[in-house]
């Protein structure tokens, strides 16, 4: 009771100063300390998960020191009914997430739609991350629709568009860059790592056809901003990102027409990632929904992320809940 009270404390008081656009973390909250656990909840978004190149929302490190084997993460989304009590659903999406000694091996998704499974992915991965988190998957989809299994189709079938496989081009002094194999155009991603090249003017000089590219200030897995260029000289802000100066993630928004999408990650004194709070924002800053996800832990591994509207203050009425389930080495 005493965790819940002092949640509901933090979590009103990061609602109220982001009401006030403080711009600097610490103005809020003080520097956490770094503590890293099994997921890097900075990455674990609907988002970047999508990202099976860089899959390092997952803390290698952490997954052998502790033998794990598998990880099961359901996602289960909730609805009311006519008469307003709260009805669960089967998940929307499971995803097996296996490892080799420590090193990841395999990630399998499952989706369904309307309580009918519709859709399996596989993505393989035979060489461990490199130095960035980069590890390029071989990649599987089956497409199933009324219990019928059509033909395994590899990386061309256009739902797996909806990933992003990076595949390695090139890195020299300022940049590092990949193409999106998934993509109907391969589109490139490029990620400019001097700060002194953070301008319009450099990708202009630099790239041709520059308005075909998505770029990146800093490296994959820090960048303070993404975009597109339109226009030849205009940037479409895509993402943005705050940090406190130990590294550790304050803010992350993504922009889509006309509106925001903010996280704000919120953390216990030990650093340990507690939960977050994600606003809508009709930009500039008209605030217009609000949810709070809490985050419990058990033997130090998360194992319940559950998510409420901000106005149910004692959470009693969850709208989404996120499991995860563990299988150890033997």
């Amino acid at each position: 009771m005493k965790n819940l009270i002092l949640f509901s404390f933090l979590i009103t008081l990061l609602i109220a100063c982001s009401e006030k656009q403080i711009s600097k973390p610490n103005a809020i909250v003080k520097t956490p300390p770094v503590n890293k656990g099994v997921i890097d909840w900075e990455f674990f978004t609907p988002d970047e998960i999508k990202n099976i190149s860089f899959p390092i929302w997952i803390n290698d490190s952490i997954t052998l020191k502790k033998g794990i084997q598998k990880i099961q993460i359901s996602i289960h989304e909730f609805g009311f009914k006519e008469d307003s009590v709260f009805q669960d659903t089967v998940p929307s999406t499971i995803y097996e997430v296996s490892f080799s000694k420590g090193q990841l091996s395999t990630i399998y998704i499952k989706e369904f739609s309307e309580e009918i499974e519709i859709e399996e992915q596989w993505f393989r991965y035979r060489q461990e991350k490199d130095s960035l988190g980069y590890s390029l998957p071989n990649v599987t989809n089956k497409v199933i629709y009324e219990g019928n299994d059509f033909l395994p189709i590899f990386s061309t079938l256009q739902n797996a568009q909806k990933y992003l496989r990076l595949k390695f081009d090139k890195k020299d002094s300022c940049t590092i860059q990949y193409t999106n194999t998934l993509s109907a155009d391969k589109e490139r991603h490029i990620f400019l790592t001097d700060s002194a090249n953070w301008n319009v003017h450099f990708i202009d000089q630099m790239f041709e056809n520059p308005e075909k590219n998505k770029y990146f200030y800093g490296i994959p897995s820090k960048h303070i901003e993404s975009f597109r260029i339109k226009n030849m000289v205009e940037k479409e802000q895509l993402s943005t990102s705050k940090y406190f100066e130990n590294d550790c993630i304050y803010q992350r928004s993504s922009f889509n027409n006309g509106f925001e999408n903010r996280r704000t990650f919120i953390y216990d004194e030990s650093g340990r990632t507690t939960g977050f709070i994600d606003s809508l924002i009709v930009e500039p800053n008209d605030f217009i929904e609000r949810v709070v996800s809490k985050i419990d832990y058990k033997d130090g591994l998360p194992v319940f992320i559950s998510s409420f509207k901000s106005r149910d203050s004692l959470f009693k009425d969850p709208i989404k809940e996120v499991r995860l389930k563990y299988t150890f080495d033997e």
